[in-house]
């Protein structure tokens, strides 16, 4: 199980090590927090949760380059405002609007 635990570690810091010379800093970092804030606030158990994130990682990464595409604009920004826009959403929903 250790073993396992230092290679998953290992593994991720690769990936984002990687990622971060791909396509930057601020998106991996949105990639990596805020689609798991998201989930956090509408799912009950850990798996869930970790389901929810990955297709909300993907719902926002396929909607930022289309929109991207469609309106010539930075893909790496949109997806990050996409993503901020979608925790905004969802704190809204979630608390209901403000009086």
């Amino acid at each position: 199980m250790k073993l396992l635990n230092m290679l998953i570690t290992i593994l991720t810091a690769l990936v984002i090590s990687t990622a971060i010379k791909i396509v930057g800093s601020l998106l991996v970092s949105a990639l990596l927090t805020i689609p798991v804030a998201i989930s956090l606030l509408l799912s009950r158990s850990f798996k869930s949760s970790v389901i929810l994130s990955v297709i909300i990682s993907e719902i926002a990464v396929v909607g930022g380059l289309v929109v991207a595409g469609v309106w010539n604009l930075a893909p790496g920004a949109t997806i990050v405002l996409l993503l901020i826009s979608l925790l905004v959403l969802t704190l809204i929903g979630k608390k209901g609007l403000p009086a």
